[in-house]
């Protein structure tokens, strides 16, 4: 007469296997697009593709759509990790 629970863990943190370790790669997968933004930014590429943007056959009203396509970009990092 052999029960289920005589096998069960003692403790809650056995019942843990993750390595310990894993949170470094959504970390590592969400900071590296982030600091690339950040590096950009302080390069003037942020400036660049504004005027870029005005400068372009959709004008001063692509800039409308900036916020979107941003946005866009961030939340398809964040549900990649």
């Amino acid at each position: 007469m052999s029960r289920s629970h005589d096998n069960a863990p003692s403790h809650i943190s056995e019942y843990d296997q993750r390595d310990n370790r894993a949170w470094m790669y959504s970390f590592g997968a969400a900071m590296i697009p982030f600091s690339a933004f950040c590096f950009g930014h302080q390069r003037g590429v942020t400036g660049r593709v504004v005027e870029g943007m005005v400068k372009s056959p959709v004008g001063v009203y692509g800039l409308f759509l900036l916020p979107f396509a941003t946005l866009a970009m961030e939340k398809s990092i964040y549900d990649t990790v």
